[in-house]
């Protein structure tokens, strides 16, 4: 049986992650557009979905994003990680990724946009935080997951093609999710890491996921997370699931929450 979420890469053994000086970003910024049988199925989808989202009287934005094309150790440090990533669209990776992925898998595999998610797992000694999913999201509703979001475009004033890049998209996501200040979360060179990149199969899609604990407590947090994508919370202490708290957290967020353990009993 195909795992709901599977590591694609993690950090080494006996590390609470990797460290932001242990992570190259590898820009790749010309993506060959797709043939025209891609193409116009791409738009044709992309109306209808915009069609069922006015329906509801919900309006879908495009946008730009970031797409992962590669992650591996660097060949020069075993301990250090090399992202090769890329842009794409907020389009592409709902069309090609949730809603016409086996036309794409097997009519145009390569224009397949593997958007990257960029999440972190906030802790507090030996509790962590998750916001519970609201109604209104598209994937994943009624269950915990991490603090994030698709990454935003690279290689722009705002959001650098570098490990830098990431961490301000992270705090922007933070910042709008859960109200959080930077001087509320520990800072570099401890904080944040990043434990694992991963993939969830039901979404197609990779996950960068990070480690970042906070100044303050949890408890604090909790009431801050923004309603309109989270109608509350769930704090865990470290250790096994129960059953049921396996099944409320999303595949990314359990992974997540057993390699943060793993690495805090270190």
């Amino acid at each position: 049986m195909t795992p709901e979420a599977q590591i694609l890469i993690q950090a080494p053994t006996g590390s609470a992650g990797f460290r932001a000086d242990q992570i190259t970003i590898a820009w790749e910024p010309h993506i060959p557009p797709p043939p025209p049988h891609a193409a116009d199925r791409l738009e044709s989808q992309w109306n209808l979905c915009r069609q069922e989202a006015a329906a509801k009287g919900v309006t879908l934005f495009n946008g730009p994003i970031t797409q992962l094309l590669a992650a591996h150790p660097d060949p020069s440090n075993p301990e250090h990680l090399q992202l090769t990533l890329a842009p794409s669209d907020y389009k592409t990776f709902i069309i090609t990724r949730m809603r016409d992925r086996a036309w794409f898998e097997q009519n145009a595999p390569a224009v397949m946009a593997r958007a990257l998610g960029n999440s972190a797992l906030l802790s507090h000694h030996r509790h962590a935080l998750f916001g519970i999913r609201s109604a209104k999201v598209s994937a994943y509703s009624h269950r915990a997951h991490l603090i994030g979001g698709v990454l935003e475009r690279l290689a722009t004033p705002d959001f650098p093609a570098s490990p830098a890049g990431m961490i301000s998209h992270l705090l922007l996501e933070l910042s709008e999710e859960a109200a959080l200040a930077p001087h509320e979360l520990e800072g570099q060179p401890d904080a944040p890491r990043l434990l694992a990149v991963a993939h969830d199969h039901h979404l197609g899609q990779p996950e960068a996921i990070w480690s970042w604990p906070t100044r303050i407590p949890l408890d604090q947090i909790a009431p801050r997370l923004a309603d309109a994508e989270h109608s509350g919370a769930l704090i865990l202490e470290q250790g096994p699931l129960s059953p049921l708290h396996q099944a409320s957290l999303t595949p990314i967020a359990r992974l997540a929450f057993d390699l943060w353990s793993q690495a805090s009993r270190r």
